[in-house]
């Protein structure tokens, strides 16, 4: 059969006018679920810096994080996503740690319960992104303490993303302050977050393990695994 034969057309039962309305109805439902895309992209853009610069620690002015928010708002308006909505509750994280604990506790704990809403859409939408039960956890204890709940979030964090290297001691740091709530498989979890810990970044547990009087924790955790443990005394006694 040629290139361009029309019987080509008639052989799949439609006439050529309606092949064409149906290959251009085709487009226009391709374009119409491309276009919501486009633009929630778009839509991101204005806040990509604010959220870099809170991602790396940073405290902005509340106008410039109101604006990043904003930005994710509109895009997750048009086109849903688990990253948008874990961002908007980085964001509303970072707006609640501002906030005075004493003149502004009850805007506090709204903003709280706003970041952890937004990180349960965030897992509702992918429950495998580590990211978002780390901003659950972190919402979770900033407004509830240390908690059963928080426990369970920043362990799942851990499993999902063990090696994700600029979240490793941010966990362990709360996982020390949570020790006496952890059930033993998810001390498991922990320990093993610790054993690579200490090759990552030495020097970092130390420093998160003095803050945190759970050196205690680190050496229990390090024990089976001489070497390592050898290679975290090290590095406490030069931080000495």
């Amino acid at each position: 059969m040629a290139a361009g034969d029309p019987t080509a057309v008639r052989a799949s039962g439609l006439r050529p006018g309606a092949y064409a309305a149906v290959v251009f109805g085709l487009g226009l439902l391709l374009t119409g679920l491309a276009l919501p895309q486009f633009l929630a992209a778009l839509a991101r853009v204005g806040g990509d810096a604010a959220l870099t610069a809170v991602g790396a620690g940073r405290d902005l002015p509340p106008r410039q994080v109101e604006r990043a928010m904003r930005s994710r708002r509109n895009a997750a308006n048009m086109w849903p996503t688990h990253e948008d909505m874990s961002d908007i509750a980085l964001l509303q994280l970072s707006g609640a740690r501002q906030m005075d604990l004493d003149r502004q506790s009850g805007q506090r704990r709204l903003q709280l319960d706003r970041a952890i809403g937004s990180a349960r859409q965030a897992i509702a939408l992918n429950a495998g992104n580590p990211y978002s039960w780390m901003r659950l956890a972190e919402g979770l204890f900033l407004r509830n303490g240390l908690d059963d709940e928080t426990a369970a979030a920043v362990v799942r964090a851990m499993e999902l993303g063990p090696a994700v290297q600029q979240m490793i001691l941010p966990r362990l740091e709360l996982a020390f302050l949570l020790d006496a709530q952890l059930t033993e498989p998810q001390r498991a979890v922990v320990e093993e977050q610790i054993r690579l810990a200490v090759l990552w970044n030495p020097a970092g547990l130390v420093r998160h393990a003095r803050r945190r009087y759970a050196v205690g924790i680190v050496r229990r955790a390090l024990a089976s695994t001489p070497d390592r443990l050898a290679v975290f005394d090290a590095a406490w006694e030069a931080s000495r």
